[in-house]
């Protein structure tokens, strides 16, 4: 476990047994979040991913939550569907006519689970998470160490 300002990142390292595949990112990733979940109690669990801003309305973010049974939200770095909708000086993401989510700076924040449209604006201004940005850091810090064979 790793202190990041008030929140505490548990890091964990696995395999990853299924190829990329856009749209499929939740059978790739989701086993190793919930391992890595697996104990640690929190009252949001924000991914670097997509929630119902999803083709399927379903991104990792809401698989997560469901799946863990705790609010969720997605924060992801480019669209993957819907449309853009301006209304009071705030971006929605919109898919077929219905708000699930909010382009605040160069993200895109969405609904995951057990969490509501305002819920995710009001967590949207407040910034891009430092979790994500030390989750980020690590990631990168810890693909390119070599591996250490068993």
């Amino acid at each position: 476990m790793r202190e990041c300002g008030e929140t505490t990142v548990k890091v964990f390292s696995g395999e990853v047994s299924f190829p990329y595949i856009p749209g499929y990112l939740f059978v790739r990733e989701a086993p190793l979040i919930i391992e890595t979940l697996k104990g640690v109690e929190c009252d949001l669990i924000v991914v670097d991913a997509h929630g119902l801003a999803h083709p399927r309305k379903s991104g990792l973010a809401t698989v997560i939550g469901v799946l863990m049974g705790l609010p969720s939200i997605g924060v992801a770095k480019s669209m993957l569907v819907g449309e853009l909708v301006e209304e009071g000086g705030t971006t929605y993401i919109s898919v077929r006519g219905q708000r699930v989510g909010v382009k605040l700076g160069r993200y895109f924040y969405s609904i995951g689970n057990l969490v509501d449209l305002q819920d995710v604006v009001d967590f949207a201004r407040q910034g891009y998470p430092n979790c994500l940005k030390e989750a980020d850091r690590l990631s990168k810090l810890y693909k390119s160490e070599p591996r250490k064979s068993e």
